[in-house]
């Protein structure tokens, strides 16, 4: 957005004065700013975009999993605010203690010794650094109990802790 700014500015600097290149420069202005219009449109639909905010997997969740949602466990949550909303929309209940371990390198993360539940989102099972608690332990070892992912939003996961006897 910048760059478009920069040239229509250069180039229509004084357009109005009489001068061999006026036309040349109307038809670079024009041309920017066709091209960043296209540019946008073809960044918004292209297929591999996912918006930042697309997170149709929590209202799913909140939808087909009422029961464990309300269930009085300790869960590691990555959003929490964002589940607080949709449950509060659906009118569902939450039993849920919601925990969270920031992605942080100046303090250790920890994951709650007593989590029953882990709900994260694509952005934190596939991107958080692999030393932090939620790669490497409950990514690997806990069970997927739900998942959801459609064309242009985030994955969203359930994970369950193993039992153990």
């Amino acid at each position: 957005m910048g760059v478009t700014c920069i040239v229509v500015a250069v180039a229509a600097d004084d357009i109005r004065a009489p001068s061999l290149f006026r036309h040349v420069r109307i038809y670079i202005v024009a041309a920017t700013v066709i091209l960043a219009v296209v540019n946008l449109g073809y960044q918004w639909w292209a297929p591999w975009r996912i918006p930042y905010l697309a997170t149709n997997g929590y209202t799913k969740f909140v939808e087909e999993n009422p029961a464990i949602l309300a269930e009085e466990k300790i869960a590691v949550v990555g959003g929490v605010p964002i589940l607080r909303f949709y449950a509060s929309q659906a009118g569902k209940p939450i039993g849920w203690q919601m925990k969270w371990t920031h992605w942080t390198s100046d303090q250790p993360a920890e994951l709650p010794d007593n989590a029953e539940y882990a709900l994260l989102t694509e952005l934190v099972y596939r991107y958080y650094p692999r030393e932090h608690p939620v790669r490497s332990v409950i990514v690997p070892n806990w069970q997927v109990t739900w998942e959801f992912k459609e064309p242009h939003t985030y994955g969203l996961r359930l994970y369950q802790r193993p039992k153990t006897e």
